[in-house]
């Protein structure tokens, strides 16, 4: 038996991300699930997101305008041996994947 990791989605709930054009003023969804809760997106790239879900970080690739990826799109970012991790955690300045701390200033 799998152990769950991560919060939750409730039964009926949906979890969507959305990217926003700045400069086209325009938000558009990108991915959309009803089995796995993501949070806490981050810009890896201009074709990349970084996504907390089910206690691991993963990778979604953008998708081309008017095309909506579900959790069969998400790439684990292997953390082997890490305890489950909640929504706190960012990219670091380096532009790596961090563990929430703040940049120095």
């Amino acid at each position: 038996m799998t152990e769950t990791r991560g919060r939750q989605l409730l039964t009926g709930q949906t979890s969507r991300v959305h990217v926003y054009d700045v400069e086209g003023r325009s938000a558009r969804l990108v991915f959309e699930s009803r089995s796995v809760l993501v949070e806490a997106p981050n810009v890896l790239d201009v074709d990349t997101l970084v996504l907390n879900g089910d206690g691991d970080l993963w990778l979604l690739p953008v998708p081309p305008p008017g095309t909506v990826l579900d959790e069969t799109a998400l790439v684990p970012v292997p953390m082997g041996g890490v305890p489950e991790i909640n929504n706190d955690h960012v990219l670091d300045p380096s532009g790596g994947v961090g563990r929430g701390e703040r940049p120095r200033r």
